[in-house]
């Protein structure tokens, strides 16, 4: 094993245990007991330390100033706060599940909502295609005022119980976000989890079927597949990138129309929800109907996170880059 190698493995070990304490023993008391501006600053404090490290900081501070092209203090803060999102979330979550505070407490602005106030008022089942924001954000789409009506809620499955600390991170973040969604939408939601043992489009299927249902499917999830069911396409700071066609291969033959969704906070508190147009599939050139709308919801989630990178979860990458000016990513 080579030196890079054993400091990339060193400093998982470290990042993960930084992940785990700080979450559970730390953010998670402090959204119980703490005013909301202490958990936040906590948050960032732990992130500092993930800043510290090889990996993720070190090697993500790179990414960011590959993709964005600032120097290097401006780069530095960014990949602070990227690092410290997920921290920032796991507070928000935690506060609303013991009712300390809602999603959009500071306000809520919706945008281009004509189309999905058309889906509301119809009674219809709808799929919204959502990329991994800010989740205290996107908590506000839980809403019954936001999302009225029975909710399905898409994920990935927690994994087993284990010694792995990776396993042991995912459960804890995981689990305490779904259980705030939960909660914000007072109870009334399903949970499909994909790679179950049952297929999960099925039991989309049978969701969408019902009136009134809404379905969260998020579209950006990293895969690795080849084939009609899936996309490859430049995304961000990737050159290349697969996505699955799942979502909108599940609004044509539902026959239910897909919305693109972006949320993020303002420097103010307050929840943008910023709406695309109403899409829907029609039975006739199933493959190209299906690219063009794949293609069009993707393109939103990556304008997106040009403009705000440090609201966005995942990976971003570093093989394109930002051009704020003309708003667009391009190869370097």
């Amino acid at each position: 094993m080579g030196l890079r190698a054993v400091v990339k493995r060193t400093s998982f070990v470290i990042e993960q245990g930084i992940r785990i304490v700080g979450m559970q023993l730390v953010l998670r008391p402090a959204a119980y007991v703490l005013p909301r501006y202490l958990g936040i600053w906590l948050a960032g404090t732990i992130a500092l330390l993930l800043l510290l490290l090889p990996f993720p900081g070190l090697a993500k501070y790179r990414e960011m100033r590959k993709a964005f092209g600032h120097g290097g203090i401006q780069s530095c803060y960014l990949t602070w706060r990227w690092l410290a999102r997920p921290f920032v979330d796991f507070v928000s979550a935690e506060r609303c599940i013991a009712g300390r505070e809602t999603p959009g407490d500071l306000g809520i602005m919706e945008y281009n909502a004509e189309s999905i106030n058309a889906l509301r008022g119809s009674g219809e089942s709808y799929i919204i295609a959502l990329g991994h924001f800010a989740r205290e954000a996107v908590g506000a789409l839980y809403l019954p005022s936001i999302t009225p009506g029975h909710i399905v809620i898409v994920s990935v499955p927690l994994p087993g119980h284990s010694g792995r600390l990776g396993d042991i991170r995912t459960r804890l973040q995981l689990g305490t976000l779904l259980k705030a969604g939960y909660a914000v939408h007072l109870g009334n939601g399903t949970f499909v989890f994909t790679k179950s043992k049952q297929p999960a489009s099925g039991k989309i299927y049978a969701e969408l079927q019902k009136p009134g249902n809404t379905a969260f499917i998020n579209i950006d999830a990293p895969v690795e597949g080849r084939g009609p069911g899936f996309v490859w396409r430049a995304f961000a700071g990737h050159k290349k990138r697969a996505f699955s066609m799942g979502a909108v291969k599940l609004a044509r033959l539902s026959g239910c129309a897909i919305i693109g969704c972006v949320c993020f906070k303002k420097g103010d508190g307050t929840t943008v929800i910023e709406w695309g147009d109403a899409i829907r599939c029609s039975e006739g050139e199933a493959k190209a109907e299906e690219m063009s709308a794949m293609n069009k919801l993707v393109d939103g989630i990556e304008l997106a996170i040009g403009r705000r990178p440090d609201q966005y979860v995942l990976d971003i990458g570093d093989e394109r880059r930002w051009d704020a000016q003309r708003e667009e990513w391009q190869d370097l």
